[in-house]
């Protein structure tokens, strides 16, 4: 299994908000089928740690966005 440091980011221009993640992925064999994953570790809004919030919060809303741009950055 190999993984991934990333960082997926909003720039805007009244906030910035960055989403730490890391990219797990197995290629697999002829037994096991390929497998990857994407876990947030941690969550920054204008510098601000916000992770805490993101998981109780946010996380649904980016989810899908964080794991489609951590297939296009692998």
């Amino acid at each position: 299994m190999s993984s991934k440091k990333g960082v997926y980011s909003i720039n805007d221009k009244h906030y910035d908000l960055n989403i730490y993640y890391e990219y797990s992925y197995d290629v697999g064999d002829w037994m096991q089928p390929p497998t990857n994953d994407v876990d947030v570790y941690k969550v920054e809004l204008n510098d601000e740690d916000i992770t805490e919030f993101y998981f109780d919060y946010m996380s649904g809303l980016f989810e899908d966005q964080v794991y489609q741009f951590a297939l296009q950055d692998h």
